[in-house]
């Protein structure tokens, strides 16, 4: 099905590869390995190249280099293929799903969600969420100094800072260093953030600032908030 808004037209397709290598010699057990990559399908092939470009971005200095959603499912599945050929005993079902959904548009802007969970064994799966933002003329990246205005960063850190210990139900006075993993207990703001329709809305993903099993920490300023430091005409929808 083709989906319109504002100002694109896209669809969903996506990649899915199975292992043919059998999790185990037990012929009831028929699950294996597999790798899903569900992606948004533009008209304009650089976007389409670009939204394929990010999603084959890795944190892993030494993971392979991928030129396409099906080539990196094939080397997902070809590790598994290959782990299983020393460890023919160990029958953890290896998955990874990489969802890209577009994000409610507004004027000017292309809002992405690439999300992931995947597993290769261990005690519990790995999962994740990387917000992209975009103008769409020109197609361009947009960073948190193209939002707030110059020399207001700091402004923004403290009133960032307020709402999250309200919302985490902490003192002003308490150290973030008890609880949280913020590098010496100072709080920072990171560049994973989605603008909505109430305001910017930040995510640290597990084991960013708190243990893994609190999960991930959304965080939104609401534009009433930021109004004073934001930048006059920006992208944001509300002024």
């Amino acid at each position: 099905q083709t989906l319109t808004s504002d100002s694109l037209t896209y669809s969903y397709d996506s990649v899915k590869v199975y292992s043919k290598t059998p999790l185990s010699t037990n012929k009831q057990i028929t699950d294996t390995a597999k790798a899903t990559f569900t992606f948004p399908v533009f008209k304009d092939a650089k976007l389409n190249a670009l939204v394929q470009e990010n999603a084959l971005v890795s944190d892993n200095p030494d993971a392979s280099a991928y030129v396409s959603y099906q080539d990196y499912a094939t080397g997902f599945i070809r590790e598994f293929d290959n782990f299983k050929k020393d460890n023919a005993d160990t029958h953890h079902t290896w998955f990874k799903d990489v969802d890209i959904e577009v994000l409610p548009q507004h004027k000017n802007y292309l809002g992405l969600k690439y999300s992931f969970v995947e597993y290769v064994g261990g005690a519990h799966q790995n999962s994740g969420v990387t917000y992209k933002n975009y103008t769409v003329n020109p197609l361009q990246l947009i960073k948190l100094s193209d939002l707030i205005q110059d020399g207001k960063q700091k402004e923004l850190t403290a009133i960032a800072e307020q709402i999250f210990r309200k919302s985490e139900k902490i003192s002003a006075s308490k150290s973030l260093s008890e609880d949280y993993f913020f590098d010496k207990g100072v709080f920072v703001l990171n560049d994973n953030f989605t603008i909505t329709n109430k305001g910017l809305m930040f995510l640290y993903n597990s084991y960013e600032i708190k243990a893994y099993a609190y999960g991930r920490t959304e965080l939104l300023i609401p534009y009433t908030a930021i109004k004073h430091i934001l930048k006059p005409n920006s992208i944001v929808p509300v002024q």
